[in-house]
């Protein structure tokens, strides 16, 4: 079963999205971050100089929700502009091109202008079926990225993930 399509700068930002929402590492440091904002203004809060319970409370809920909007703000300023200039130079034009994907029976074979890999079904890590994209994890960080848009119909789409899960699992099971 083999797919072509063209990667886009979106398909890339779509993939940062998903990885922030749901890999293991992300999802880590955003507790971390929680925890760091809510100690600190509670650090804050108990060392004002008003020790009404009241202003308190208040104090300490307004610390907290200015510390979360200072930092999505920080945190959506510094990643578009990190995408802008990573997107936006010629240092993804391997990434950004036609690709060429194909599932065969002991490999996924991934085919660009600018390269040809073979990931063993063995060394896959995983198979994900996202709203608008499949992606086919080698890693957990990296993945081929095949937007649902370069297939004809859902169900073709249907197909072609149902048919790289059961290779994945089929591979998974004869190695154990």
């Amino acid at each position: 079963m083999t797919i072509t399509y063209k990667l886009e700068p979106n398909d890339l930002r779509a993939f940062q999205r998903y990885a922030q929402k749901h890999l293991p590492s992300a999802r880590r440091a955003r507790y971390v971050i929680a925890i760091a904002m809510v100690a600190f203004s509670l650090l804050l809060t108990l060392t004002s100089d008003d020790h009404r319970t009241g202003f308190r409370i208040a104090y300490f809920c307004v610390l907290l929700l200015v510390f979360w909007a200072v930092m999505r703000f920080w945190m959506f300023v510094v990643i578009r502009i990190m995408q802008w200039r990573s997107f936006t130079s010629d240092k993804h034009r391997s990434v950004i091109c036609e690709h060429t994907v194909t599932l065969a029976d002991d490999a996924l074979v991934e085919a660009t202008p600018f390269n040809e890999s073979r990931n063993l079904w063995g060394g896959i890590y995983r198979v994900v079926d996202a709203a608008d994209y499949i992606y086919i994890f080698m890693s957990l960080h990296a993945a081929h990225i095949i937007p649902k848009r370069a297939f004809t119909d859902a169900e073709s789409g249907r197909r072609f993930y149902e048919r790289a899960v059961s290779l994945h699992s089929s591979s998974q099971r004869a190695a154990a």
